[in-house]
């Protein structure tokens, strides 16, 4: 698990983790936010109303004490974003 910069002397600004639900994402995760100390910030993007991307994320989250952010993208946002 090297390939994670415990160092933080590569940003000049906090870093943050894509949080999903599924296994490597979890374990990176909580593995950065173990070795780099304090509250480390993490973000899930979601695509609907019940998105399981949100449930499992979230969950992680709260285990590993980060601050979460979800954003719910629709697909109106999405086709705004392109003009």
């Amino acid at each position: 698990m090297d390939v994670v910069d415990t160092d933080g002397d590569r940003a000049d600004v906090p870093l943050g983790v894509l949080l999903s639900s599924g296994l490597d994402s979890r374990v990176v995760t909580a593995y950065a936010q173990q070795k780099m100390g304090g509250t480390m910030q993490t973000f899930t993007v979601g695509f609907g109303d019940e998105d399981s991307e949100f449930i499992g994320a979230a969950r992680t989250a709260r285990e590993i004490g980060s601050k979460h952010h979800q954003l719910l993208l629709t697909a109106r946002d999405f086709a705004e974003s392109l003009d």
